[in-house]
């Protein structure tokens, strides 16, 4: 992975990134940069985490839900109550 901060490709430190997908088909691997603790991104797609990860331990993250995924908001939550 390469760090922006030191600008030179850098191992993550302890070895572990996390994937956080933002698709169906794509995400991001992330972690620390071992010198500067600046976080670190790589894309990748969902079917090539394995091989941009390489030895890396890998956790999968999940996401906060979807707006849409939201009830519906009362447009007026002072009638609620009448």
């Amino acid at each position: 992975m390469f760090c922006l901060r030191c600008k030179e490709p850098k191992r993550p430190a302890f070895d572990e990134v996390e994937f956080w997908q933002d698709g169906p088909k794509l995400g991001s691997l992330r972690g620390l940069c071992p010198t500067c603790t600046g976080v670190m991104h790589r894309r990748t797609s969902v079917s090539r985490i394995k091989a941009a990860a390489g030895d890396l331990r890998v956790s999968i993250q999940s996401g906060e839900p979807r707006l849409i995924e939201t009830p519906k908001p009362c447009s007026n939550p002072h009638s609620e109550g009448a």
